[in-house]
């Protein structure tokens, strides 16, 4: 991502303007913030000799109140199944959608409202 290849050259202004911007393009999205209720799937393209693979979250409320997402299924081989369920618990609290958006990048992503399969952001 854009972030990335600014730090890999080693220019910190980029980085944090790439940053900067991709927290901006989610919070404008028409359909932000989550719901509890919401689905979001991320798609991960096949790579080498690693299979095109996704996993399937709920937002859901964790016990404390604030949104989470909560893992529904994954469908990555075997000797990656460790690594399905890594957004579960986020990296900011209340904004369940924040860290996939940034790390994954928001083309890898589908969100349905409410789950009830109108989708709002990408596609199945």
């Amino acid at each position: 991502m854009q972030s990335e290849d600014a730090k890999s050259r080693r220019n910190l202004g980029g980085e944090v303007s790439a940053l900067t911007a991709g927290e901006q393009s989610l919070r404008d999205a028409p359909w932000y913030p989550a719901r509890s209720g919401d689905v979001l799937t991320v798609r991960y393209a096949a790579s080498g000799s690693e299979p095109a693979c996704e996993q399937t979250y709920d937002v859901v409320e964790d016990n404390d109140g604030p949104l989470v997402l909560s893992l529904r299924s994954h469908t990555f081989p075997e000797e990656f199944a460790g690594s399905a369920g890594a957004y579960a618990r986020g990296c900011l609290v209340d904004d369940p959608f924040f860290e996939p958006w940034m790390e994954v990048g928001p083309h890898w992503l589908a969100i349905e409202r409410d789950g009830n399969g109108i989708v709002v952001h990408g596609s199945r």
